[in-house]
């Protein structure tokens, strides 16, 4: 192993690390205080909800600007300044006294986790490693966001039964900076020192690395594509991550049995990460994407017969598998069809429609449960979603016959065709 190999793979232990504490704290928060919050503001769950609507639409509008800023400043400039922007919404939380302070928070949650996190990771990750070694480098990095539900999810309904809810804001947020911030500033570099400007936490002029220019990826169909695999697939996961639950439970599930079902596709989803970014090293992320999509909706057709034991552990297994693999796969697919000189303004734009695909899928799942009565037709929506993912990503036109690695400084004037 090289001495750069060993600094990328101690650069994707800091991201790891932030992109756990980020999510996990924006994310997996909620869910452990919604009961205390509910009696609290005497609000009502759909009011409740809407913090996370709240947080996902501020999220999709920073995070173009996330993206053109890392192209031109240094990634750990980016995170840091969004890690304390996290950290403080955080404790604006824990001193909200109204619930219209804690929507305000949640809304600057989402600007900040953005920069912190959601948008430098893929981005830093994505530059340190060769062609070959991409997807498996993006799978741990977005490992990060099944250990931080995992791990954050407990300790905040841990907190809040010991210190309560205010407290639980608030020893989240500044454990957030004061881990964070000093990580990334001490760790986190952009790309290799090949790579980076003469000017100190500058990005390199853009003719050095290959891809196409902002002006180039608007005028092809990839960066359309790319967008809607972004909204169809957080609208299916987030629409049954919050449903899937009462489904199970109307199936004729325990609750603890329909809650366990939850935990366990969440460590599932981790070795889905990897194993699907090991495979799109070997395939392209654009036919990994298509084979992950094929078995999430097989998923997704088990579901009609989950009140069987046998299919509901099958369902487990394949829906687990390929639930989270998109979050490593489809940075790699901004890679093959646009390329690393605008990667970071091409991510942030991807970026925002599966914030606003996060939104959306929650309401138009319990939105079919109350006309129909019944989550069948979500199920069959999301099938047709997950096949639409496929047949988007294989629609993508690769940069070239192989976009080349940026660690070879090449450059690429090759516009989609």
């Amino acid at each position: 192993m090289t001495e750069q190999d060993r600094r990328g793979w101690i650069i994707i232990g800091a991201l790891f690390v932030s992109i756990a504490l980020a999510y996990g704290t924006v994310g997996m928060t909620l869910p452990a205080l919604f009961m205390t919050l509910l009696h609290h503001f005497r609000v009502t769950r759909a009011n409740l909800s809407g913090l996370m609507a709240l947080q996902g639409i501020a999220a999709a509008i920073s995070a173009p600007a996330v993206g053109w800023l890392l192209d031109r400043v240094e990634a750990r400039s980016v995170m840091a300044f969004g890690a304390v922007i996290t950290g403080t919404a955080l404790l604006m939380a824990s001193r909200s006294g109204t619930f219209f302070g804690l929507q305000i928070s949640y809304a600057v949650m989402g600007l900040g986790a953005t920069a912190a996190a959601m948008v430098p990771g893929p981005f830093v990750a994505a530059n340190w490693f060769p062609d070959e070694r991409k997807g498996f480098a993006l799978g741990c990095t977005m490992l990060g966001l099944s250990v931080g539900g995992a791990v954050i999810n407990p300790l905040a309904f841990l907190l809040n039964i010991h210190f309560g809810w205010r407290a639980c804001f608030a020893l989240l947020g500044l454990g957030l900076i004061a881990i964070m911030v000093p990580l990334v500033l001490l760790i986190v570099r952009s790309r290799p020192q090949t790579l980076e400007s003469a000017a100190p936490g500058k990005s390199p002029p853009a003719a050095e690395l290959p891809g196409l220019e902002v002006s180039e990826g608007v005028r092809g169909r990839s960066l359309y594509l790319i967008a809607a695999i972004q909204f169809l697939y957080t609208c299916t996961l987030f629409g049954t991550y919050l449903h899937l639950v009462p489904y199970l439970m109307g199936q004729g599930f325990a609750a603890a049995v329909a809650t366990g079902v939850l935990s366990i596709q969440v460590f599932i989803a981790g070795a889905g990460k990897l194993g699907m970014g090991w495979m799109a090293d070997r395939l392209t992320g654009r036919l990994t994407l298509l084979v992950n999509a094929l078995i999430n909706a097989t998923g997704y057709l088990l579901l009609f017969g989950a009140r069987h034991y046998p299919v509901l552990a099958l369902f487990v297994l394949l829906y687990g598998f390929t639930v989270a693999a998109p979050m490593a796969l489809t940075p790699m697919l901004v890679i093959e069809s646009l390329g690393l000189k605008r990667y970071g303004s091409f991510l942030g734009l991807t970026s925002a429609m599966s914030w606003i695909g996060g939104a959306f899928g929650p309401w138009v799942t319990g939105k079919i449960f109350d006309m129909t009565g019944s989550y069948n037709d979500a199920i069959l929506l999301f099938i047709a979603m997950q096949l639409l993912i496929g047949l988007a990503a294989v629609g993508c036109i690769p940069l070239g016959a192989v976009v080349k690695s940026p660690l070879t400084a090449a450059s690429t004037s090759e516009a989609v065709g």
